[in-house]
């Protein structure tokens, strides 16, 4: 966990589960779940299993289960994920790939907004 008022500079990599907070500069790569909490910022390129970003985030962006934006959350980069869950008022700057082309599910919204 890297705290609201933390700074993390250098590259990140390791399995299990991050909270981020804080800042973060440098590239990332996690076997796991990364979550970017609505006050981080993170400057750099970021792989995950399963990545959830309310926060900012300049640099690519790769998830290779499931990204899901929540709509805090602001992209200034390419997004790469088979399975992308966004919400109403996320912003991203950069192209969308979804690779592999997943088949598409339909469902409903059960949590309140």
């Amino acid at each position: 966990m890297i705290g609201e008022y933390a700074t993390y500079r250098g590259n990140l990599a390791g399995t299990g589960n991050y909270l981020i907070h804080g800042r973060a500069e440098g590239s990332c790569n996690i076997d796991g779940h990364l979550l970017l909490g609505p006050t981080s910022y993170w400057l750099g390129d970021i792989i995950a299993t399963h990545l959830v970003i309310s926060g900012e985030v300049v640099g690519d962006v790769y998830a290779s289960a499931k990204l899901e934006l929540q709509a805090t959350a602001r992209i200034r980069g390419n997004i790469t994920s088979p399975v992308i869950a966004m919400a109403e008022g996320a912003l991203y700057d950069g192209e969308i790939r979804m690779r592999p082309r997943p088949q598409l599910v339909r469902f409903n919204e059960k949590r309140s907004v």
